[in-house]
């Protein structure tokens, strides 16, 4: 996890349709002092705004701008037909946005990584991590 810099206060995007999953990765986050901006999955990204399915938290907007983050946590699989997590990490890893890519299935996760993602975990190996 240091290589996204967790130690300091960041605002973090969280993608993540399990929801049982996607709150604990942001209470753990949340515990560490960052702000998270979560959704289930996405609908549009145009013009660095992106518009959020299935908000996690009652104080997220649908939208969002991108510029404000520094950290994505990145499912492959989610809410919308627009993006997976590939996709997705074209979009993210140019404007600077360190994408940590989360999937249960190994192949998608080497997907992210090979179009712009620092880092991806399974998720039976993150969710032991967010125990820590």
């Amino acid at each position: 996890m240091d290589i996204l810099a967790l130690d300091t206060p960041q605002n973090i995007l969280v993608i993540e349709d399990k929801l049982s999953f996607a709150y604990r990765l942001m209470h753990w986050l949340e515990e560490k002092g960052h702000t998270i901006y979560g959704y289930a999955g996405v609908a549009s990204v145009e013009k660095g705004i992106l518009t959020g399915i299935n908000p996690l938290a009652t104080t997220t907007d649908l939208e969002v701008d991108l510029f404000k983050f520094s950290v994505c946590f990145l499912n492959h699989y989610f809410e919308g037909r627009a993006f997976t997590g590939t996709t997705l990490t074209k979009v993210l890893a140019p404007l600077g946005i360190k994408v940590c890519g989360m999937s249960s299935v190994d192949d998608a996760n080497q997907s992210m990584m090979r179009v712009g993602a620092i880092c991806a975990y399974r998720k039976d190996i993150l969710s032991r991590l967010l125990i820590l």
